[in-house]
């Protein structure tokens, strides 16, 4: 994972490479912020480049899944630590 931008207080985007068995696939993750009464909203987004075969369609619809738990638990790390 690579964070390709940083526009503070707006948005962080990172570039995430996935070995997928078959060679690197590559995704792009946008986290979009902005202020709301009483705290922040954070608008999270994936795309992925891998749409050829069933395998990278699969883990399409997967990963953002796993991956979203795993930012709403660092973003409630975040919180807390604040």
């Amino acid at each position: 994972m690579e964070i390709r931008e940083i526009r503070e207080g707006e948005k962080i985007g990172m570039d995430i490479g996935f070995d997928m068995g078959g060679g690197m696939e590559y995704s792009t993750c946008d986290m979009q912020f902005k202020e709301v009464e009483g705290g922040t909203e954070v608008t999270w987004n994936f795309e992925s480049s891998g749409n050829t075969g069933f395998g990278e369609r699969l883990s399409n619809v997967i990963m953002p899944s796993i991956l979203k738990g795993m930012y709403e638990e660092g973003l409630n790390g975040m919180e807390k630590e604040a």
